[in-house]
């Protein structure tokens, strides 16, 4: 059971598709020039839910419950010379036996759409949409204080377009944008989070020093929203502002290897925030050791700008 934790709000994502689905052992269906994986999971198990304030003190006991789930998905690839385009489609139907977790059972929908095109013998464009529909699992205070269970429905949608243009044989310019937007749904835990969105935008000047390395300067900008829920002592909106470069290599078909230094600002809105301005580093390693087994580690060290506690300051992190 895959689990993913938003905003730092203790809220959790009851039904969140697995990236690996094991279609790549697939044949596919041939439908003209379309390939075509369809595939279902059928899981049942036995989990304990809890919720601990520490190891010592459980803040709520144990809940035994059989988890019956359907996981379906299918994946569409149109392949051309010079062009591509996959559709996939990943759901996740769950259902709990026991009556203190019923309310959890329920469908997340997760669709994501990436195309590459060659418009012509020098410009390269992308394009990617990612949408989720998706169940939370929230624990929350009842009446009299007693702890329940409960859901919370969301939906999340990014877009990302990127064009590409080739000015020498070895230099290029990528220009690009991402639009980010979550939104929750209504309900009695509603209150407890703000809807989202996010707006970026960059430019980076590309030099190839291989078939499969490349160096490039880069220029971002971001801005980020949140709803206002009554709290005036906090910010709706900050931007980033980032200079700096980079380095990155394709360690196989679908992995890349990155690495960025960047002089970085962070400008809160009605100055209710904390600026931020210093150098950062980012780094993003992939490895594929054998076809099964993919190894993965993110170094960040940059500021983490938070509508929570107003403030950016700088965050060592290793995934």
């Amino acid at each position: 059971m895959c689990l993913c934790r938003l905003m730092g709000s203790g809220m959790i994502l009851a039904a969140v598709a697995p990236e690996v689905w094991g279609q790549e052992r697939l044949l596919p269906i041939r439908l003209g020039r379309v390939l075509f994986y369809p595939s279902v999971t059928l899981s049942s198990f036995w989990d304990d839910n809890v919720e601990n304030v520490n190891e010592e003190e459980p803040l709520n006991g144990p809940i035994s419950s059989q988890v019956l789930g359907i996981q379906p998905a299918l994946r569409f690839e149109l392949l051309l010379r010079k062009s591509s385009a996959k559709l996939t489609y990943k759901g996740d139907f769950r259902d709990y036996s026991a009556q203190a977790l019923k309310d959890l059972g329920g469908a997340s929908h997760f669709l994501h759409l990436d195309c590459h095109f060659e418009a012509a013998s020098r410009l390269r464009v992308d394009v990617a949409e990612h949408y989720v529909d998706a169940i939370a699992a929230l624990l929350n205070a009842g009446v009299g204080g007693e702890f329940r269970y409960g859901t919370q429905a969301l939906k999340s949608n990014e877009t990302h377009l990127v064009l590409g243009w080739d000015v020498g044989p070895i230099q290029s310019v990528e220009v690009g944008g991402i639009r980010n937007n979550t939104q929750f749904g209504a309900g009695p835990t509603a209150s407890f989070f703000s809807n989202y969105s996010s707006d970026s935008v960059f430019l980076h000047y590309v030099f190839s020093n291989g078939p499969q390395s490349q160096l490039y300067a880069s220029l971002d900008f971001q801005s980020v929203n949140q709803t206002r829920l009554g709290q005036a002592n906090l910010p709706n909106q900050y931007q980033t502002r980032s200079l700096g470069a980079g380095y990155r290599r394709a360690s196989s078909r679908d992995l890349t290897n990155e690495i960025r230094v960047e002089y970085s600002t962070a400008n809160f809105k009605e100055g209710l925030g904390t600026p931020f301005r210093g150098v950062t580093l980012e780094a993003d390693m992939s490895l594929r050791p054998t076809a099964t087994n993919q190894f993965q580690v993110r170094l960040r060290r940059a500021p983490l700008v938070s509508f929570f506690n107003s403030s950016a300051y700088f965050v060592n992190e290793m995934v």
